[in-house]
Formats: C-alpha cells, structure tokens, sequence
C-alpha cells in the first residue's frame, strides 16, 4: 500500500468509489451538496485539481493522498492531514467499500503520520470522530491515538450532528 497526492486521472475512481457512510462522516457540511450520493463527478475532478495546484504551490495547510493499493495501482481511499491553528494537524481518511476492514486506513495513517512528523511543523496528530462512528475509533486506537475527551466545536465545524470525539497522537 502506497500514498500519493492525486491527480485528475484518478476523478472517475475518487467518485465511483464515494458511498453514503463517507458523505455522512466526512462531507456532511452545509457547503456541499446533501447526500445520499452528493458528489457529482466534475465537482470531484475540480477538487483533485485543486489539490494538484496545492501540492505544486508546497505551501498549503492541507495534504491529501491517495491510497493505493501497491501492486495494482488501484485507488482504494483517501488521507488528509490539514494544519490547525493550534499546530497539530488534522487526521481524516476514508476508504471505499469494497476494500474496507482489510487494514488500509490504519496503514495509510501510519504513513501520513510520517510524513506529518518529518514535513510538517505541528506537535500531534489529531483525529476528530463521531462518537457513533465506530470503525473510525478503532482505527485510530490501532495506530496508537489515545481518547482525549469531547472535540470542542471549531475543531469540526457547526454542521456536524453528533457528538464528536478527539484522539490524539503526539509526535515530539
């Protein structure tokens, strides 16, 4: 299993890949469209471009990656770090169904969480969850986050319903 920043090739898959649960946990803001099945896919390839334009400017708050499976080349999900104001970066990842529960998230997580400690200026790593959000729990108790206690509001944003959890990983 690999990591990269995507490239607009990689659009068609990004969206065929999206499901219900993803728009659910990760994209349920009021900026974007209700799900179920919200994304449409020109809006995904804008997005992926915009990501490429991060990447080539090098000094965005935010990295996403693709995740692929190593041998094929397959894309299988997706990792963000994003830069807080409190210097610790935001970890959110997802996976697309049909490779879910094979261990992806948590080695993607492991990867990210490198590159966070040798390219970024930030002190942890953070997960925000949903509490009912279960198998992102135990994904990031997996790869060593510990239950800080309730996220406070700016860390997810107005939008999301529920009750959200913060994990923490420190780095230095």
């Amino acid at each position: 299993m690999v990591i990269r920043p995507p490239i607009v090739a990689d659009a068609y898959s990004w969206w065929a890949g999206e499901d219900d649960d993803q728009w659910h946990w990760l994209w349920n803001e009021a900026s974007y469209d209700t799900f179920p099945r919200a994304s449409m896919l020109e809006g995904v390839t804008e997005f992926i471009a915009s990501l490429e334009k991060e990447w080539q400017a090098g000094d965005s708050a935010r990295r996403m990656f693709g995740v692929r499976e190593r041998a094929s080349d397959t894309l299988v999900g997706f990792i963000e770090l994003r830069i807080c104001e409190d210097k610790r970066a935001n970890l959110s990842w997802g996976v697309y169904p049909p490779y879910r529960r094979r261990g992806y998230a948590r080695h993607a997580s492991a990867l990210a969480i490198e590159y966070a400690r040798t390219h970024m200026p930030v002190k942890a790593v953070v997960g925000i969850i949903d509490e009912e959000n279960m198998a992102s729990r135990r994904m990031a108790e997996a790869a060593g986050f510990v239950l800080d206690g309730p996220a406070e509001r700016w860390e997810y944003g107005d939008e999301t319903d529920g009750h959200m959890l913060r994990y923490v990983l420190p780095l230095r």
